[in-house]
């Protein structure tokens, strides 16, 4: 299955309304205490984007109506790393979106359990730490069934750009900061096993 999903079979399983789990950052996310140097990234990220990307992040992943945007600053971590620093927030928008594994949606199908149609997208501001330069896109977590169930339906909190849990298995896509796909990597037990692509120059933001 590895080598032979593509990002077209994974995104016709797109689903809208009641049936994503993002809106619902309890399910993920308690308000840890962050330091004064993350509260420090999230305001020189929120100031950037006030700048640059306010009212302008659309989400089309294929299918339904163009989506507005916008960053729930209430829930975000701070990664780095020797290049990078990014900061993560999850997402509001009118309609719920996600993204669901061929293999979770057999599985909800036969127990009709919405816990097994899960993905999550945020939206990543990232820093280069040599020239300060910011861009911004958007970074989707779809598990496969075996993480999904690995993880008691509970796949997000340790999985972020700069980061991986060591066994995760899925899918992390990605998206400009207007909705269009660029690129997704494949992961089983954590390492990717294969890049995706639309057309022979999509990347990975680097």
């Amino acid at each position: 299955m590895y080598k032979t999903m593509t990002i077209r079979q994974i995104t016709f399983f797109i689903f809208f309304i009641g049936l994503m789990y993002s809106c619902h950052e309890e399910l993920y996310h308690s308000k840890p205490k962050y330091s004064e140097e993350d509260l420090a990234a999230l305001s020189d990220a929120k100031n950037w984007y006030n700048s640059n990307l306010k009212d302008t992040l659309c989400f089309e992943p294929g299918t339904g109506p163009e989506m507005l945007v916008i960053p729930n600053w209430n829930f975000f971590s701070v990664h780095q790393d020797k290049e990078y620093r990014t900061v993560e927030t999850l997402l509001k928008s009118k309609y719920l979106f996600g993204f669901c594994h061929p293999e979770c949606l057999e599985k909800y199908e036969e127990t009709k359990k919405p816990k097994y149609k899960q993905s999550l997208t945020r939206l990543v501001i990232r820093t280069n730490l040599e020239t300060l330069q910011k861009d911004a896109f958007f970074m989707t977590i779809s598990p496969d069934l075996k993480y999904l169930e690995k993880s008691n339906f509970k796949p997000f909190p340790q999985i972020y750009y700069l980061e991986r849990d060591k066994e995760f298995s899925g899918h992390i896509i990605y998206h400009d900061i207007e909705g269009r796909y660029t690129n997704a990597w494949v992961y089983r037990d954590g390492k990717p096993y294969k890049l995706c692509r639309v057309d022979e120059n999509s990347q990975k933001p680097d």
